[in-house]
C-alpha cells in the first residue's frame, strides 16, 4: 500500500514537520524502502547520537534536547523535511528530500537531495551507476551550457564564482520525475549563498540517452 505519513508539531520553541510519501511497492522491497527513507527523512535526528529517530515526535525530541531557542529570539527555529517519491518505474525508484531549517543565525539553511534506489536488493545508485562515466562528460557540456543560458552568460568565463570553467562543474545526482530530470546545487555547492539554488530541468526524451536504464 502507499505511504502518506506527515507530522507536525511544536514544543519549546521548536517546530517541527516531517512528511514520507511513497507509492505501493513490491512486497519484497516494501518493508526495506520504508526503514530506509525513514532513516533518510531523520538523518542526524536522534538523540542519543548512534541511534536512529524512527518517528516525528523522537524527532523533535532530539531538536529540543540539542538546545531550545533562547527566549531573547524573535524568530521561531524549525526543521520542515520531507521524503516524496518523484518517479518509479523499471525497477527504479527516484526519491527527493527536501530539508529546510533555522536554529539561528544569519539565514535559513535549505537543500534539495536526490537518491535513486534499485529495488532489487535495495540499494542506492551512485552517479556512475545511473549515468555511467563515460556519458557524464557530454551531459557536464550541456548542463553548462544550460546554466549559461539562464544565467545570462556569454560561451567564456566563468560558470560561477566557484567554478572557472565548464569541465570544473560537478554534476549532481538527478531528480527523476515523470516529465524528465531535474539536477540541483543547492547553496554553497556551486557558488555563494547568495546565488540561491540553481536548477535545470531536462524533459525524459533528451535524458534518456545518458542513464544506464531507461525508468520512462
Amino acid at each position: 500500500m502507499p505511504i502518506d505519513e506527515h507530522f507536525a508539531a511544536t514544543r519549546d520553541g521548536w517546530r517541527a514537520d516531517f512528511t514520507l510519501r511513497l507509492p505501493a511497492l513490491p512486497q519484497a522491497a516494501s518493508k526495506g524502502m520504508r526503514r530506509a527513507c525513514t532513516a533518510w527523512l531523520f538523518q542526524g535526528l536522534a538523540a542519543p547520537r548512534g541511534t536512529m529517530a524512527e518517528t516525528g515526535e523522537a524527532a523533535l525530541t532530539a531538536l529540543v534536547a540539542d538546545g531550545a531557542r533562547p527566549t531573547t529570539s524573535t524568530e521561531p527555529w524549525y526543521c520542515e523535511r520531507s521524503v516524496v517519491a518523484t518517479h518509479f518505474g523499471r525497477g527504479w525508484l527516484a526519491l527527493r528530500r527536501s530539508d529546510v531549517s533555522f536554529a539561528g543565525g544569519a539565514h535559513p539553511n535549505s537543500r534539495v537531495e536526490s537518491m535513486i534506489v534499485e529495488l532489487d536488493g535495495v540499494r542506492a545508485l551512485d552517479l556512475d551507476e545511473v549515468v555511467p562515466p563515460e556519458r557524464q562528460g557530454e551531459l557536464r557540456q550541456l548542463l553548462a551550457r544550460e546554466l549559461r543560458r539562464i544565467r545570462g552568460l556569454s560561451a567564456d568565463g566563468p560558470l560561477t564564482s566557484e567554478v572557472a570553467t565548464d569541465a570544473d562543474l560537478p554534476i549532481p545526482l538527478p531528480l527523476l520525475t515523470d516529465e524528465g530530470a531535474r539536477f540541483v546545487w543547492n547553496p554553497y555547492e556551486i557558488g555563494p549563498y547568495s546565488d540561491g539554488a540553481l536548477e535545470i530541468a531536462l524533459p525524459a526524451v533528451q535524458m534518456r540517452p545518458f542513464l544506464a536504464n531507461d525508468p520512462w
